[in-house]
């Protein structure tokens, strides 16, 4: 199988769209400060991300500090990670397309 590397997506606008709104993942070690709030990628190869290279501007969430330290760290259950992170993402996504700054 041929598998061609894809140009990488990138949004400034998108990533931008993120500060001071309210965190999407709400995870157990949510900071619930607002002003924390930026766009944080996801850590995963289908994603986009490589090496020296972050995931696609789509593939992440709105974000706090405390929420990003806890989906880097090695210490939670890969299946909760994705759940909340999955989670976060697609109401992310919905956020975007009230902001009209994503449009189907």
């Amino acid at each position: 199988m041929n598998l061609q590397k894809k140009p990488c997506w990138r949004s400034e606008a998108y990533k931008r769209a993120a500060f001071d709104q309210p965190c999407t993942m709400n995870s157990p070690w949510c900071t619930y400060k607002d002003e924390e709030t930026c766009f944080r990628h996801l850590n995963e190869s289908f994603a986009g991300k490589g090496k020296g290279l972050k995931a696609h501007d789509f593939a992440g969430f709105d974000g706090c500090q405390g929420c990003e330290d806890w989906y880097n760290s090695s210490f939670q259950d890969d299946n909760e990670k994705n759940w909340y992170s999955t989670r976060a993402m697609v109401r992310t996504i919905y956020r975007r397309l009230e902001q009209g700054i994503l449009k189907v």
